[in-house]
């Protein structure tokens, strides 16, 4: 989706386009008006001059040449005039040999036109009927708008020019007061990346006005997740406690049962055990970090190996660690260790002496956990991941581990395989995890 950033740049730069555009159509033609009034108000000055010009003569008028301007005297000059005094002409000698055709008008009647003149001229052609000494006279006076045509063009052409860099100059200063205006929600985008990171727990909520709202919202509904997801936590830590006192008065009472019924009962004691145990375990391996937090290898897989010691004690295995150095994989810590305490606990059940781990980071997280034990078979292999499936009931365990490694692997649609074709001879399980794409990309400007 596009950026409002970008809406508003486009929005902005049509408004201005639009408008520009109405001043340039408007403008074009009002100097357009304008020039034809300024040139019908020439002719009409020299209408004017050229009725003071005439002369009474042999019943008729005649033009005092010496009173008239020298333009009309040079062929096609571009100003023309021509008098019609009944039924007799006088015409400027700029005329030549082009005819121009007109109509008698009555007196006090004018009219303008435009019309295409001779050597390729465009004439505005102002036509007045008059009356002088008793007589009706009609005069028409041309004159050529090519050259004010020529100078309104480079007029337009000059001013378009300046529009356009005025027109770049404010998208300029709009492209500026809008990257001033959002620089806020870049500090925004800044605090959700160390969310992301695991570095703060909430956002800034010193925002502007206009998202102020949201980042209140959004910082409830985090601390109400995340209060949740604890709360998820402590009570299936609370509950597995609680069932400790209830569970040894089990154990007692089956001691003191009949013997037919004691081992079975016991059976399903143990199995409730284990199934606490493991709840325990989880709780002690999420820890109180934050909901969300990153999964930082280096500093969490040394605390898990200190506590699988703890619980292993003196037959737990030598972990072996290969792992780049500070290493952050944007993957939920919880998660995380809730898959590597499941893989490594599966693999110290095994391992003879030695646990190898290696972690890869790339265009995908790639887990790999390998034990020094036995192995499994081909047609073990196959059956692995089943939730409830053990494939060797004297080992301690209730065959949910790496069911539940499965179920997280899907979750984030990724992979998972197991062979024992490793260098240590044992199960070797291979996770592939694709890493998210950064959530909060930069704004472009």
């Amino acid at each position: 989706m596009i950026s409002l950033e970008q809406r508003l740049r486009r929005s902005l730069a049509w408004s201005l386009l639009l408008l520009m555009g109405l001043l340039g159509l408007g403008g074009g033609y009002a100097i357009d008006r304008m020039t034809r009034e300024f040139v019908a108000s020439r002719l009409a000055h020299d209408a004017e001059a050229l009725l003071a010009a005439l002369e009474p003569k042999d019943g008729g008028f005649a033009l005092n040449e010496r009173a008239l301007v020298p333009v009309y005297q040079q062929p096609y000059s571009g100003h023309y005039y021509l008098l019609l005094d009944r039924g007799a002409s006088l015409r400027s000698r700029s005329l030549w040999d082009w005819n121009l055709d007109l109509e008698p008008l009555p007196a006090g009647k004018v009219r303008l036109a435009e019309i295409p003149g001779p050597d390729g001229q465009r004439l505005l052609l102002r036509v007045g009927g008059f009356s002088k000494q008793g007589m009706a006279i009609t005069l028409a006076l041309a004159e050529d708008l090519n050259p004010i045509r020529h100078w309104r063009r480079l007029f337009e052409w000059g001013v378009g020019l300046m529009a356009l860099l005025g027109l770049a100059a404010m998208l300029w200063v709009q492209r500026t007061v809008l990257r001033n205006a959002f620089s806020p929600l870049d500090g925004l985008r800044r605090e959700m990346r160390a969310l992301e990171r695991g570095e703060r727990d909430s956002l800034s909520e010193e925002a502007p006005s206009e998202v102020r709202p949201l980042v209140v919202e959004f910082n409830r509904l985090l601390t109400s997740l995340g209060q949740r997801i604890i709360r998820s936590r402590n009570a299936a830590g609370n509950l597995a406690h609680a069932l400790k006192g209830p569970l040894n008065l089990l154990y007692q009472e089956i001691g003191r049962g009949k013997t037919a019924d004691r081992e079975r009962l016991r059976g399903y004691a143990e199995e409730i055990g284990r199934l606490m145990d493991r709840e325990l375990r989880r709780a002690k391996l999420a820890g109180g970090g934050a909901p969300g937090r990153r999964f930082a290898p280096r500093e969490e897989l040394p605390l898990l190996f200190e506590l699988f010691g703890r619980l292993y004690g003196e037959r737990c295995p030598r972990f072996d660690l290969q792992c780049p150095e500070g290493l952050q994989l944007p993957l939920d810590r919880e998660d995380m260790l809730e898959m590597l305490g499941n893989l490594l606990d599966n693999a110290c059940k095994w391992a003879t002496g030695r646990v190898a781990v290696r972690l890869e980071s790339g265009p995908a997280f790639r887990l790999r956990v390998e034990d020094d034990g036995p192995g499994v078979s081909p047609a073990g292999l196959e059956s692995l991941a089943q939730r409830g499936l053990r494939l060797d009931e004297t080992v301690e365990g209730h065959g949910l581990g790496l069911a539940i490694v499965r179920e997280l692997v899907e979750l984030y649609e990724g992979t998972i395989h197991f062979d024992c074709a490793g260098e240590l001879g044992g199960l070797r399980v291979v996770v592939e995890l694709p890493l998210p794409l950064p959530s909060y990309p930069a704004m472009l400007f």
